[in-house]
């Protein structure tokens, strides 16, 4: 693992890796920063070097003198500017899995320094081939803004062996991890002075780094004849340790899962946070004899066995993964979301595929074989990838576009249709739509624009002239929405590319889109393949601002990009009754997020709340008194982490209004894991917990559509149909009455008459054992129905499509991973009153909210180039120096022939390899 923090203050800098400088003069201590007998902190990095301080051991003077951005030897500043708020350094904590400081704690000595070297190889590695040459600087002179590659760095390295403690009295856990702080400062060669770092690009690849480590640490355990157990994902242990050792000194890891679940916290980085919130007090000091003594202690008889087993390297090894097998695992996996993504996480993928069996250069030199059809370029300043195959499925879905210009009959507007309330741009798109010659047409506005208005007009316009038209949409959720429009036959996309019948009963017609921007090119390709042998004419109605598609793809960007469809526009809102919300959300419909955050907050509908518990109450205060004043309120926050511990505050309020009644029912339901098909098709990944299956085609094997398999063996997976199940693992979740369910998959009704879709939201109104009753008279089962979740708040994913009255935002500084310009634009124009935005950090929401998730296509990289990575670079250097020299040599044999030839007592046995030579000489 490695994770990235940020060192603000110089005063805790120095006094957070105090101890660790101590370390060589209080040999008999060990606390939390490391072992007496290692050496202190090591300084490295070209800009180490170029300062004298490379390879020497971290001294109080010289890091002290650092932290304050002064020269290690001069008295004079390091960089330019130093101010209050200025980064000191970043910390990046390279550690390897539990079973690894499990090993290094119980080896004997000789062990230990082999197993340690391996630890330290893997990290220098990852740093001087990986992280270095990623570091830049910031360019501002003379106007300037933009960064340049300078590739050194300043590194100070501390090595630690045990984990915080959970108490001020239990002995840590083993841990052996690195520190290595990362200083705010490189070498700018063009400038020629020492500058502030640029480390955005190295906090963004940090995914690529811990792979490359992992892959390391795992090739030299692997060298050194361990076994490595991979278990799918990033997960990875030294085969034949216990799982429960593992468990059993995992106390601190433990201890954060319990706060996480206590919050209702559920991400990584969430959880990273946590721990650096619940750091134990003042410890008793151990020394590492005591810490031995304490751990061997807590062993089992059968414990000790398996370990002394990995010691002898008793047969562990897995199957070895090839380079090939691994990129084209990589590019199934990362391409089921992405058409086009970072070359480095495919490169990831692959690393942690083929861990123990692959390097990162065997991986670099793979993903250049022409079998995998991989294509490089760059965006944006970013090396991207996509495959010929990609490629090709978004050629046909824009040939399906452009082929159609001009090939349709146009329906024609009929006299007697009535214009009614329509703006001239709703009605420009209903007479465009009718009198339009082209197969594909397309039809984007913002949010609240009056799409249902245009639809109605248009649908009656279809009709009168008799023409045949239906409705499509890209989840339940949005079929929910035109069902309540009174578009009573629309049905999902999903439905529609199985349903033969549904197929033919439209040929010759027309079919509408809705929400096509969520439209995956997967589906999409398959889609215009059936409207090019039904004959149909393609509308497709959405937002390109608003949140894209799951699966890889940008349908609208490709239709406007490289299809060259001229859409219909819709740009007058009128959802929001209030002026200035309109003009807010209209500013965020037209990519002017600031504004539009800016406009929201001039309207003090912005409230910054530091205290969580205060912050979720005074939202959940607003949801009840919405609820109770019969007014439609929706909650909407950026993670289900965040969402879960809203609703927990909003059901304590509930229930002590009244409108939630007691006792709390336990019941279990069904959370999907996000595995890709290429994931689900690999046995380690059912090696992580108690998982479930279930069905959503037919499957060979006997497996019917809507079957569950709980998985206790995964021999009993069907791997080679990991494309028709989907995959879940159990939670618990207590429900009450007065509790609003929403489905999150379809679930029958207990009599079997009815189906609840994915995304209907109804209430509780009585719980008897397992029997759920609803607020439309329905009964469900709780102990069979699974896909259910509380349904008071919402991801923006799933609010998109809804309106209100008002609109209740939660977005902490915590989930502003999960945040950008699609995610706020949505979540805020869902209201059409108000809109009251609850944080902790408003300056930290302001600067999330201006990044996009708007994928990029893969036509995108046909005209791109990309610059040369580093290693192609030295590989280019290396292929050229082969070719001068074998231009040298050529011209050495010319020289010589010319000489022989001059010379008649030229001996036989010269002559002959003369012979040889020019017979496979350069250039023949």
């Amino acid at each position: 693992m490695i994770l990235i923090w940020d060192v603000t203050s110089a005063a805790d800098a120095k006094a957070y890796y105090a101890a660790c400088l101590a370390c060589g003069v209080e040999p008999d201590r060990l606390g939390y920063y490391g072992e007496g007998q290692e050496a202190a902190g090591v300084y490295g990095g070209e800009l180490a070097r170029m300062l004298g301080l490379v390879g020497k051991t971290v001294d109080r003077e010289t890091f002290e003198r650092l932290c304050d951005n002064r020269h290690p030897f001069e008295d004079t500043p390091l960089t330019p500017r130093t101010n209050a708020f200025r980064r000191v350094c970043k910390d990046l904590t390279f550690s390897g899995p539990k079973s690894f400081a499990i090993l290094e704690a119980f080896a004997g000595d000789a062990e230990r320094r082999r197993l340690r070297q391996a630890f330290d190889e893997s990290a220098a590695e990852t740093v001087s081939l990986d992280i270095e040459p990623d570091m830049q600087s910031r360019v501002r002179k003379g106007g300037a803004d933009f960064d340049r590659l300078t590739g050194n760095s300043l590194t100070a390295g501390f090595n630690h062996a045990t984990d915080r403690p959970v108490d001020d009295q239990t002995p840590p856990d083993m841990h052996w991890h690195k520190h290595l702080l990362l200083w705010n400062a490189t070498y700018d060669p063009v400038e020629q002075r020492i500058k502030a770092g640029q480390v955005g690009d190295i906090v963004r690849d940090k995914g690529y780094y811990r792979a490359a480590f992992y892959s390391r640490l795992a090739g030299k355990l692997a060298a050194l004849g361990y076994g490595i157990d991979r278990l799918g994902g990033n997960a990875w242990e030294v085969a034949g340790i216990p799982a429960s050792m593992i468990a059993k000194f995992s106390k601190r890891t433990a201890q954060i899962e319990a706060e996480a679940e206590r919050r209702g916290v559920t991400d990584a980085a969430s959880k990273a946070r946590l721990g650096a919130m619940t750091r134990a007090g003042k410890q008793k000091d151990w020394t590492m004899a005591e810490l031995r003594s304490a751990w061997a202690d807590q062993l089992s008889d059968g414990e000790r066995d398996a370990l002394a087993a990995v010691y002898r390297r008793d047969g562990q090894e897995q199957p070895a993964v090839s380079a090939r097998e691994a990129v084209s695992f990589a590019i199934d996996h990362v391409s089921e979301q992405r058409s086009v993504a970072p070359e480095r996480a495919f490169k990831a993928a692959a690393l942690l595929h083929g861990l123990g069996s692959l390097t990162p250069e065997q991986i670099a030199a793979e993903m250049v074989n022409p079998v995998h059809g991989l294509i490089v370029g760059e965006l944006s300043g970013r090396r991207m990838a996509t495959t010929e195959r990609l490629q090709a499925e978004e050629d046909a879905i824009v040939r399906f576009a452009t082929r159609g210009k001009g090939t349709a009959e146009p329906v024609g507007v009929s006299p007697a249709l009535e214009r009614g309330r329509l703006n001239d741009g709703q009605w420009r798109a209903v007479t465009g739509l009718l009198e339009s010659q082209n197969r594909v047409n397309v039809v984007i506005g913002p949010a609240g624009a009056g799409k249902t208005d245009m639809l109605k007009t248009y649908a009656h316009g279809m009709a009168m002239a008799g023409q045949t038209l239906a409705f499509l949409a890209t989840s339940s959720d949005a079929v929910a929405v035109l069902h309540k429009d009174k578009f009573t036959d629309a049905t999902t996309m999903a439905r529609f590319l199985l349903d033969t019948r549904l197929q033919e009963s439209l040929r010759g017609g027309t079919v509408v889109c809705d929400e096509s921007s969520m439209l995956g090119h997967k589906d999409a390709c398959r889609f215009f393949a059936l409207a090019e042998s039904l004959n149909l004419t393609v509308t497709l109605i959405g937002d390109p601002r608003q949140h894209g598609s799951v699966p890889r793809g940008a349908l609208l960007t490709l239709m406007s990009g490289h299809a060259g469809v001229k859409p219909f526009r819709l740009s007058e809102i009128m959802r929001q009754t209030h002026e200035g919300y309109r003009a807010a959300v209209s500013s965020l419909a037209e990519g002017r997020t600031l504004d539009g955050f800016d406009g929201v907050d001039r309207l003090g509908w912005i409230k910054e709340i530091g205290d969580d518990g205060e912050r979720h109450g005074r939202l959940a205060g607003d949801y009840v008194a919405a609820t109770q004043a019969g007014e439609s309120c929706l909650v909407v926050s950026p993670t289900h982490a965040e969402a879960q511990a809203i609703t927990q505050e909003i059901r304590g309020q509930l229930r002590q209004a009244g409108l939630l009644g007691e006792p709390e029912h336990r019941f279990s339901r069904l959370v999907a894991v996000p595995a890709s098909e290429a994931e689900r098709g690999q046995a380690s990944t059912y090696r992580q917990g108690k998982l479930v299956l279930q069905f959503h085609q037919n499957a060979k094997g006997g497996f019917v559509k809507g079957e569950r398999l709980a998985v206790a063996d995964a021999s009993a997976v069907p791997l080679a149909e990991a494309e028709k199940f989907s995959l879940y693992r159990e939670e618990a979740i207590g429900l009450a009455v007065g509790d609003r369910l929403r489905f999150t998959g379809s679930v029958k009704t207990l009599d079997g008459k009815h189906t609840l879709k994915n995304g209907a939201i109804r209430s509780i109104t009585a719980i008897r054992g397992e029997r759920i009753t609803l607020d439309n008279g329905w009964t469900i089962s709780g102990k069979e129905a699974g896909h259910f979740r509380h349904g008071f708040v919402d991801t923006s994913f799933g609010s998109q499509g809804k309106t209100v009255a008002k609109v209740l935002l939660g977005m902490s500084a915590a989930s502003a991973g999960a945040m950008s310009q699609e995610q706020f634009y949505v979540s805020a124009s869902r209201g059409k009153r108000s809109l009251t935005l609850y944080t902790d950090d408003k300056a930290a929401i302001r600067s999330a909210i201006q990044k996009s998730s708007l994928k990029p296509v893969a036509l995108d990289l046909r005209q791109a180039k990309a610059t040369p990575s580093p290693m192609e670079r030295m590989a280019a250097f290396h292929a050229g120096l082969t070719e001068r020299l074998k231009r040298l040599a050529y011209y050495a044999s010319l020289m010589r022939r010319a000489t022989h030839s001059a010379m008649p007592g030229l001996d036989a046995s010269r002559q002959v390899a003369e012979r040889q030579e020019r017979a496979g000489g350069y250039g023949r």
